[in-house]
């Protein structure tokens, strides 16, 4: 078991000879994708599987936080039409706004779940570990970042943030290049910056498209595109949030924003690529999910009340998917 192997050069050459000379030795390689972004030394191609780790997804949070409501939530039957009992209802949503604050890192997640039966002492703990952890990010962009621009990086990284706090309403907007890097505009000033985090995972993207048929990459533009972060809570602490506001669920029409990214990363989570969403004319839908040939449209809203959802109706008539998503803090059920 290598870990940080992007410090160790040629523990990562190795494993190219443990791969022919050795195969019958399992081999496991741990380490920060951002110093494997920067490896001077020679990969080794075709010899190494790569599984790709992510913050806890809120199931993975819930099964460590709380298991006996991670047990009777699993046990609920998800087909679209059975509500869910008004009391697990809402302890499932005071569990997301937990989770909301704390994030799935695994360490800001176990200090929230250490002090849990007091959420205000949980968030606060947990904040604390995500303001290092910002901090660490921001240190290894220099470390790490190559012929890339550090500092650049650091605008881009600020800016995604502060870019997603400033969505109103529902939905977040598409990135804007304008006065991220003083100086510089357009996409191309800003997209070595962009895709280096991206690769560093550290941020998300979602290419917009007109288009809803397959193959539906092929309608994505390099340069028309939103911005996630890979965590919630991460997210909160760059924005200084306070916790207070965060427990009581008073964001008011900045909510939105909070849980587009969380379901961003749910999804990057489960299909580990750049996600898709659909704008044409005033319709826009948050994301679109495939299975198989299948094209699921999936719209987020902040709201606890039921809301027409005129986008995804607009959606639904001009493509007539097999299956609709609605995420809401409203019960499971159907819409017309």
């Amino acid at each position: 078991f290598f870990d940080e192997v992007q410090d160790c050069p040629r523990a990562l050459t190795s494993l190219k000879y443990f791969a022919e000379q050795r195969p019958e030795l399992a081999i496991v390689a741990a380490g920060s994708y951002l110093g494997l972004i920067k490896a001077e030394e020679s990969f080794p191609v075709g010899k190494v599987t790569f599984q790709s780790m992510f913050p806890l997804t809120f199931a993975e949070f819930l099964q460590n936080a709380n298991p006996s409501l991670h047990k009777t939530w699993s046990e609920i039957p998800l087909d679209g039409s059975t509500p869910i009992d008004l009391f697990w209802h809402e302890s499932l949503l005071n569990w997301l706004t937990y989770y909301l604050c704390a994030g799935g890192l695994p360490k800001a997640a176990a200090q929230f779940i250490e002090h849990k039966e007091h959420p205000i002492t949980a968030a606060g703990a947990a904040r604390a570990v995500q303001n290092d952890l910002v901090t660490s990010y921001e240190s290894d962009f220099s470390k790490h970042a190559g012929t890339v621009n550090a500092n650049h990086i650091l605008r881009v990284f600020d800016s995604i943030a502060a870019q997603l706090g400033q969505a109103q309403d529902e939905s977040v907007n598409r990135f804007k290049f304008t006065g991220v890097i003083p100086g510089q505009k357009g996409y191309p000033r800003i997209a070595g910056p962009l895709t280096w985090l991206e690769k560093s995972r550290l941020t998300i993207k979602s290419h917009v498209i007109e288009n809803a048929t397959h193959p539906l990459k092929a309608f994505a533009q390099e340069n028309r595109f939103k911005s996630y972060l890979f965590d919630t809570g991460i997210l909160h602490a760059m924005l200084n949030t306070p916790i207070e506001v965060l427990l009581d669920n008073k964001l008011g029409s900045f909510k939105g924003f909070v849980l587009e990214n969380f379901v961003a990363t749910e999804l990057f989570a489960k299909e580990n690529q750049a996600l898709l969403s659909w704008a044409q004319g005033q319709s826009e839908i948050e994301f679109l999910w495939t299975r198989g040939a299948s094209i699921i449209p999936i719209e987020v809203k902040a709201a606890a009340k039921a809301r027409q959802a005129k986008s995804l109706k607009s959606f639904i008539d001009r493509y007539k998917p097999q299956t609709a998503f609605k995420f809401s803090r409203q019960n499971i059920g159907k819409f017309h």
